[in-house]
């Protein structure tokens, strides 16, 4: 063995093998000892939640634009027809979603109108499966696939039951939403 240090060929081969593995060595070193700081640097650590965005709109029975609402112009059981809508067009997710709509005491529910395209179509709450009436609960179910959601408008018409209330302190409705992300 003594004699191939000798060996002038052999020494230049060693010097070789010797500089490949302590590059190789180095690079398995830092690699294994940096690797947590390079990764941080090349990406984020926390994801963005996807937007899980739904708004109503409310209209009013009395004129809008006015501070004042006058209900002792209308005659007990007048009809009177609310308008709202729900947007659904920023859910990033597949969503379903439960709208409920509270009457209050001093009006009665008639019927219930889908509005699209300024074409109001009645809907037969008895035969229809996503919507329901409990008292004076209305439930309006449907499930919104991740951004394919739309503004959906709705009617409501009440009957007046009567009171001499100017200017009311109380809605015809209260609207309101639950939501829950579909797996």
């Amino acid at each position: 063995m003594s004699g191939l240090l000798h060996i002038k060929r052999f020494r230049q081969n060693m010097l070789k093998m010797f500089a490949i593995y302590l590059v190789v060595i180095l690079s398995t070193t830092s690699v294994i000892t940096y690797s947590r700081y390079i990764t941080s640097m090349e990406s984020t650590s926390y994801a963005r939640p996807a937007r899980f965005n739904i708004d109503i709109t409310k209209g009013s029975i009395c004129v809008v634009g006015k501070d004042f609402c006058d209900l002792s112009k209308y005659k007990p059981y007048d009809q009177l027809d609310y308008y709202f809508s729900v947007d659904t067009s920023q859910l990033e997710v597949t969503t379903i979603m439960a709208t409920t709509i509270d009457i209050d005491t001093h009006y009665n529910f008639i019927s219930i109108y889908e509005i699209k395209d300024e074409v109001e179509t009645l809907i037969d709450i008895n035969n229809n499966q996503d919507y329901s009436i409990n008292g004076r609960r209305i439930n309006i179910s449907q499930e919104v696939e991740a951004g394919l959601g739309t503004v959906k408008t709705y009617k409501i018409r009440l009957s007046y039951i009567g009171s001499s209330d100017t200017n009311p302190t109380y809605d015809a409705i209260n609207v309101d939403f639950v939501a829950t992300q579909k797996d």
